[in-house]
């Protein structure tokens, strides 16, 4: 499955308050969509990096849709350090704080699950320093 770039837009649209028509969100939409895949693929050490998109209304196939979690934090990681915030410093100063922790913690997930996926024909289990769980 495929992850749909105009829902997330429209996501991001809410959270930062502005409409659909913002020519400089759409456009610093667009950066942060191909910053979060660049950044994933260099993340997860992949020998084909994932693909960029050039419009909002396109679906990103290269990445799996159940990782639309994690380009969602990437995208509004690199969305509030394009200017895009709240207009109260106290919670922009938050939101700066939580979109790096969650871009974080949610890359630090993608690459553990494509680890997994990756040993799940080994018998040894790199994680775990070479101990097969039982």
């Amino acid at each position: 499955m495929s992850i749909s770039c105009q829902t997330l837009y429209n996501d991001v649209c809410r959270i930062v308050g502005l409409g659909t028509g913002n020519d400089n969100l759409s456009s610093a939409f667009t950066r942060a969509v191909n910053r979060s895949l660049d950044k994933l693929s260099v993340r997860a050490n992949l020998e084909v990096p994932h693909a960029h998109i050039t419009q909002i209304n396109t679906t990103i196939s290269t990445l799996n849709a159940k990782y639309e979690y994690v380009l969602a934090s990437g995208v509004m990681y690199y969305i509030v350090r394009l200017g895009f915030q709240a207009s109260d410093p106290r919670v922009a100063t938050v939101q700066y704080r939580d979109s790096e922790s969650a871009w974080e913690k949610d890359t630090g997930e993608y690459v553990s699950d494509l680890i997994n996926i990756a040993q799940s024909d080994e018998d040894e289990d790199i994680a775990l320093l070479g101990k097969v769980s039982t």
